[in-house]
């Protein structure tokens, strides 16, 4: 995923995973659990410092998110 700081990349990333039940939970950037930003930076600031990776099964397809900070 990529774009501007603050635009959803992670919320995004986060709900893709969720839907295609990759991960069991909903994580919200401004609780500071979610799957992609696991960082201690990253929750103390609440924005990605790095890049993430996670793979996602839909439609019989693998599909590989890279979370990049914006």
């Amino acid at each position: 995923m990529l774009g501007h700081g603050g635009k959803g990349k992670t919320t995004l990333c986060e709900a893709m995973l969720y839907i295609a039940g990759a991960s069991d939970r909903l994580g919200r950037v401004a609780d500071g659990n979610t799957v992609l930003d696991f960082d201690s930076e990253e929750k103390r600031r609440k924005s990605s410092v790095s890049s993430a990776i996670a793979a996602l099964e839909w439609d019989n397809t693998k599909l590989n998110i890279i979370d990049a900070p914006g």
